[in-house]
């Protein structure tokens, strides 16, 4: 019997069965790549809202802390709970600070309205408490929201505490 041809040639290039393995393990290897990067900018967004958020709230504790230091009396609240805080500083203006819509709102007697948070940072609530036994104190509880990846919600709570001097 006569030798077959093809076993006399050395065997050239890949089957179709290797073929398909090497593409499926290729696919399965590039499918969770690309899970991983997609991961990573998702987690990326969020970590990019939460600073924003932070520096948002450090920036309104700055200038809440700036506008109370010469607080001298508190028109509102008189009692309880409001979301707004007037007063009465040292050179006698008034001075509002308020939830307006989902911005807080600066507003000193004779000068333009300013607004405090920015950079897409959403105020959801602005809650000034009048602290009971001491007339002249404010709790002022406030809560930030922004949007992330994917429209996922993300918000921080802070609480500060004024008072008169």
């Amino acid at each position: 019997m006569m030798p077959s041809k093809l076993s006399n040639h050395p065997h050239r290039g890949a089957t179709l069965v290797e073929t398909l393995i090497a593409t499926a393990i290729a696919s399965v290897l590039l499918f969770a790549i690309g899970l991983t990067y997609l991961s990573g900018l998702q987690t990326r967004g969020i970590v990019d809202a939460q600073q924003r958020l932070i520096y948002v709230d450090q920036f309104v504790f700055a200038a809440l802390q700036t506008e109370t230091s010469s607080m001298q009396t508190i028109s509102s609240p008189v009692s309880g709970v409001s979301n707004e805080l007037v007063f009465t500083d040292a050179s006698l203006d008034t001075v509002t600070i308020a939830q307006v819509g989902t911005d807080v709102v600066l507003t000193r007697e004779g000068n333009p309205s300013v607004t405090l948070n920015a950079l897409g940072i959403r105020i959801n609530t602005f809650q000034v408490t009048r602290i009971l036994g001491d007339t002249e104190a404010v709790r002022i509880d406030v809560i930030y929201e922004v949007d992330s990846v994917r429209g996922r919600l993300i918000e921080h709570t802070t609480t500060y505490v004024f008072s008169a001097h």
